[in-house]
């Protein structure tokens, strides 16, 4: 794990500890809908990453993902929440991006800059003065290559803008909502991202886990 890994693994876990500071949970007591929107930042181990290519010798290697934070759009989550007293239940879309640096020869270009994108239906519950999140759903990439010379098309996909549904995913959260007044309220959640994604690449697929935390702080409001 590179020095600027730990570093961000290390304030994913203060930040997660430090959400009590931010003061009292939203009080929920009757069913309420939610829009939330909050910007994060990643944190990326290196992972093993495999491809297979028609009529080529496998390659395995261990790939390093820069998350291309500090160029647009940033990472980022929104959702659309139903709470009714102290329980929920949310419809997510995660922004996240990786961008290999470090590959092999071969593999001169491997990047989802226009996201890998978790869409995921999650369950939340308020206890102690946090609110805990469990959910599931799906990866999508848009999926930029060039292995072995071999450039991967972007008009493919769902409905042909080259977006690719690559793996299912699981994801858990530890949140903190505070109330400011007029339906408005803040939130900042520490989470967590498991996928096991198969990527097209021209000529076969790139496969590898993706485990990332998020940290993630925003606004919310109800109507």
């Amino acid at each position: 794990m590179t020095h600027d890994i730990r570093k961000r693994a290390h304030l994913l876990v203060a930040f997660a500890l430090g959400l009590p500071a931010l003061g009292g949970a939203l009080p929920c007591t009757a069913a309420t809908w939610s829009v939330e929107a909050r910007l994060g930042a990643p944190v990326i181990p290196d992972r093993r990453i495999s491809i297979t290519q028609a009529g080529q010798p496998g390659l395995a290697f261990t790939g390093r993902f820069d998350a291309a934070t500090t160029s647009t759009p940033y990472h980022y989550d929104v959702r659309v929440v139903r709470r009714d007293g102290p329980d929920g239940w949310a419809v997510g879309f995660l922004h996240s991006k990786l961008v290999l640096v470090d590959g092999p020869a071969e593999v001169t270009d491997f990047q989802m800059t226009h996201g890998y994108n978790l869409l995921t239906v999650q369950r939340l519950w308020q206890r102690r003065g946090f609110e805990w999140m469990a959910g599931a759903g799906v990866a999508l990439a848009h999926a930029e290559s060039t292995v072995r010379g071999q450039v991967f098309p972007q008009d493919g996909g769902l409905f042909g803008w080259g977006y690719h549904a690559v793996a299912p995913v699981l994801t858990v959260g530890l949140g903190r909502l505070v109330e400011l007044g007029r339906g408005v309220y803040l939130c900042a959640e520490a989470r967590g991202s498991w996928s096991r994604a198969t990527v097209p690449v021209a000529g076969g697929k790139a496969r590898f886990t993706d485990l990332e935390g998020h940290l993630l702080a925003g606004a919310g409001a109800r109507f």
